[in-house]
C-alpha cells in the first residue's frame, strides 16, 4: 500500500478493468496525503455507484444506486443483506476491488431493481446490530457495577 499516492491513481493504475469490464468512470476524487494518505475516488456506472475509501491505510468499497447521489453502504452490509452472511474483509484495494467484481452483477440487481427489499433488510439488520451493540453495552456496565460494589 502506498499512501503516498491517491486512490484514483492507484485504482487507473493497477484495477483498469474496472473501467473496461464493469464500465465504471471516476467522477469524483479527494486525496489528503498529510493525513495519513486518506483518500476517497468515487466511480459510477448506468447501474450503480460505487466509492473506494482509504482511511488511515485501511481500504474499504460503499455502494449505492445510481438514483440516490446521497445514500451509500457499505458493501460487505450489502452482500450480507443479499446472501445472510458476512464476507470476509480484507483492507487492501485489490481485495475490496475483487469483492466488488465477483458481486457485481447481484449487487447492481440488489441496489436497482431490488432497491426496496435490499433496504428494508439493510435496515433490519442495522437495527439488529444495534441491539446486540446496547445489550452488550448494558451487560458491561452491570459487570462494572457488580465489581465496584464487590
Amino acid at each position: 500500500m502506498n499512501v503516498s499516492l491517491s486512490l484514483k491513481q492507484e485504482i487507473s493504475d493497477k484495477l483498469p478493468w474496472l473501467f473496461t469490464d464493469l464500465r465504471l468512470r471516476i467522477v469524483d476524487d479527494y486525496f489528503r496525503p498529510e493525513s495519513f494518505g486518506n483518500s476517497v475516488v468515487t466511480l459510477e456506472s448506468n447501474a450503480l455507484r460505487v466509492r473506494f475509501v482509504r482511511d488511515r491505510g485501511q481500504v474499504w468499497v460503499d455502494v449505492g444506486p445510481v438514483d440516490n447521489g446521497s445514500k451509500w453502504w457499505h458493501l460487505t452490509f450489502v452482500l450480507e443483506a443479499i446472501r445472510g452472511t458476512v464476507p470476509a474483509v480484507r483492507f487492501e484495494v485489490n481485495e475490496a476491488a475483487l469483492l466488488l467484481r465477483d458481486n457485481y452483477l447481484e449487487v447492481v440487481e440488489a441496489l436497482g431493481p431490488n432497491l426496496q427489499a435490499t433496504k428494508a433488510e439493510l435496515h433490519r439488520r442495522e437495527a439488529e446490530r444495534l441491539r446486540a451493540l446496547q445489550k452488550q453495552g448494558h451487560e458491561s456496565r452491570s459487570g462494572d457495577r457488580h465489581r465496584q460494589g464487590s
